[in-house]
C-alpha cells in the first residue's frame, strides 16, 4: 500500500524573486465530483485570492488508467515563467519475493524518447539517463508497473535508478529507488 514515504510527486517552481517553491510543502484542499461516469478527485492549493494550483485525477470505471492533469491559474504573476517548472516523481520499489537478485533483474525504469525509441536505465547500482522528448516513463517491477504517459512529450527528463537493496543489507523492504526529474512547459504563463 503506497504511503508518503514510498511514493512522492513534487512540482518545483521558481518565483520572480528567485525562490524555489515545492508543492510537497504546500497545503492542498481535496474535492470530489463526477464527469459523466468518471470520478474526479481534485487537490487545489490556493496561492492568492484568484491564484491556485490544481492536481486533478480522473478515474474511469473498469480501467487501470487514470487521467492526471496539473493546471494553474494566476500564477504567472508570482512565478518566473522563463524558468521551466520541474516535476519530480519518486518511488521506492517494494521487495515482493525472496530472491532479490532475480527480482532486481525485472526492476528498472523504461521510457520512450525522441521519435519513438525505447530504452531503460539498466541494472547497475546506480544508473541515470537524460533524454529529450520523453513520451512515457514506466517504473517496472517484477509483477507491477507504474506508468506516466503524456499526450505531448516532455521537453526533457532525467531518469535515475538506484539499487538500495545492494547498498543497505539491513533494509529488506525495498529493492530500488526510482526518480524522474521532468521539465514541464508553461502555456501562456500557466500550466494547462
Amino acid at each position: 500500500k503506497p504511503n508518503e514515504k514510498d511514493h512522492q510527486l513534487d512540482l518545483v517552481f521558481v518565483t520572480n524573486d528567485g525562490r524555489k517553491m515545492h508543492t510537497k510543502d504546500m497545503s492542498f484542499t481535496p474535492s470530489q465530483s463526477m464527469n459523466g461516469e468518471n470520478k474526479v478527485l481534485s487537490f487545489k492549493a490556493n496561492v492568492g485570492p484568484s491564484q491556485f494550483l490544481e492536481f486533478r485525477y480522473e478515474l474511469m470505471p473498469k480501467d487501470y488508467m487514470m487521467d492526471f492533469t496539473i493546471r494553474s491559474q494566476g500564477l504567472s504573476q508570482t512565478l518566473n515563467t522563463a524558468d521551466a517548472p520541474q516535476l519530480n516523481w519518486e518511488m521506492l520499489a517494494y521487495k515482493r519475493s525472496k530472491g532479490i537478485d532475480n527480482e532486481n533483474r525485472y526492476t528498472e525504469i523504461k521510457f520512450e524518447y525522441g521519435d519513438g525509441s525505447d530504452d531503460y536505465t539498466g541494472q547497475g547500482a546506480e544508473a541515470d539517463e537524460e533524454e529529450d522528448k520523453v513520451s512515457y516513463i514506466a517504473y517496472k517491477q517484477h509483477f507491477f508497473t507504474s506508468i506516466l504517459l503524456t499526450d505531448t512529450p516532455f521537453k526533457k527528463a532525467k531518469l535515475i535508478s538506484e539499487n538500495i537493496a545492494s547498498q543497505d543489507d539491513e533494509q529488506d523492504t525495498y529493492t530500488k529507488k526510482f526518480n524522474s526529474q521532468i521539465e514541464l512547459e508553461y502555456t501562456g504563463g500557466e500550466l494547462a
